[in-house]
């Protein structure tokens, strides 16, 4: 009954926005992983270090577990997007992290119970820093951040360099536009750049990226 209901708000949410297309728009999971990413965090997550052992003597043990996992989830997810930055002095950075939340706002939209609890926050960093968030919800966001198509990593590269159109439709997610279709503008050199660190299989690559502007560089 919950699930139903949940469906039926995020169908009247789309509608606010005009955007019952997203809808149609195919499920944030992959056939196979060809990302070349792994799923080992970069650092050892904090519930789990050393220090623990008095705190799970006292506490019920599945609160422990629940914990451990939450925290683990969170330390792969941060990882995976730390993995996606580039280099702090290249003057693409900014432009790099608006492609990668634009990247986190496509794997939720699709997700019924990810966009409705979007709506309790203002951006995309306030969502993806709230520690109060229960283990099914960042397991959700977990299972659709590594799940993202490559097409949908097209787009957020689209949605970033085009971010404001004159016609089409969109749907606003944590203040992002995502829109419906591609501006069919060829991307400059440097977008081959953010395609190929968010997603690692070239041959993909090339399916979705078949034109690219080298104006600044011949």
């Amino acid at each position: 009954m919950l699930e139903g209901v949940e469906r039926r708000a995020y169908e009247l949410l789309l509608a606010s926005q005009n955007a019952i297309w997203v809808l149609n728009h195919r499920p944030v999971t992959s056939q196979e992983d060809c990302s070349n990413m792994d799923e080992e965090p970069l650092s050892k997550p904090k519930a789990i270090a050393a220090g623990m052992d008095n705190i799970e003597d006292i506490e019920d043990p599945v609160d422990v577990a629940i914990r451990e996992k939450r925290v683990e989830l969170w330390e792969k997810i941060w990882t995976r997007l730390a993995r996606y930055c580039a280099p702090y002095e290249s003057r693409f950075d900014k432009e790099r992290l608006a492609v990668i939340w634009t990247y986190v706002c496509r794997a939720i939209y699709t997700d019924p119970t990810l966009m409705l609890i979007a709506q309790n926050y203002r951006y995309v960093t306030s969502m993806l820093s709230d520690s109060s968030m229960d283990l099914l919800t960042v397991e959700k966001l977990w299972k659709a951040i590594k799940g993202v198509h490559v097409e949908d990593i097209r787009a957020a590269v689209d949605d970033v360099l085009h971010p404001v159109r004159d016609k089409g439709d969109y749907v606003v997610v944590l203040g992002m536009r995502l829109h419906k279709e591609l501006t069919g503008i060829p991307l400059p050199f440097h977008g081959w750049g953010h395609m190929t660190a968010l997603f690692g299989c070239y041959s993909c690559i090339r399916k979705v990226c078949r034109t690219v502007r080298l104006g600044l560089f011949l």
